[in-house]
């Protein structure tokens, strides 16, 4: 990529998300990424500020991929990776073993598929489900909020 992106926050009224904005450079469109910070004056300006500078060092180093384009395969790999090696033997077993149920029930191709209504719905009828004994394993999966899909 020759030229660096630039991201911006951008207001649509009082209360209501500020909005990272940028121009992608292959398709040349306008792309607007929800900050989750409401626009509540200079100090939330501040933190969007903040955030639209976290986002466009990670577009121009290559790191950012878009929620809805993430696999479960890629989601699985990075998370295991650098979150769940650095945990004790026994929270990578417990969560390991969460993430295959997950993978076994639902079925996941997209990680964006695996939105908060959907994992609701999955961690409430857990234990009612074969092959799960404990509704308590689920709680130790945490999607991230950046990954999921609402």
């Amino acid at each position: 990529m020759s030229e660096t992106i630039r991201v911006r926050p951008n207001s649509y009224g009082p209360g209501r998300s500020w909005m990272l904005v940028y121009r992608d450079p292959v398709s040349g469109k306008k792309v607007a990424v929800t900050s989750g910070i409401p626009n509540t004056g200079k100090r939330s300006k501040r933190e969007a500020d903040r955030k639209a500078a976290v986002l466009e060092a990670d577009l121009n180093a290559g790191r950012y991929r878009s929620p809805s384009k993430v696999t479960w395969q890629e989601f699985r790999e990075t998370y295991e990776r650098e979150h769940l090696d650095a945990l004790s033997p026994r929270t990578f077993d417990s969560t390991s073993s969460a993430l295959n149920h997950i993978e076994r029930l639902l079925n996941p191709d997209r990680l964006a598929k695996l939105s908060t209504p959907v994992m609701s719905r999955f961690i409430t009828a857990g234990p009612a489900r074969k092959g799960v004994s404990d509704g308590r394993l689920f709680s130790t999966v945490v999607v991230p909020p950046a990954y999921r899909g609402g």
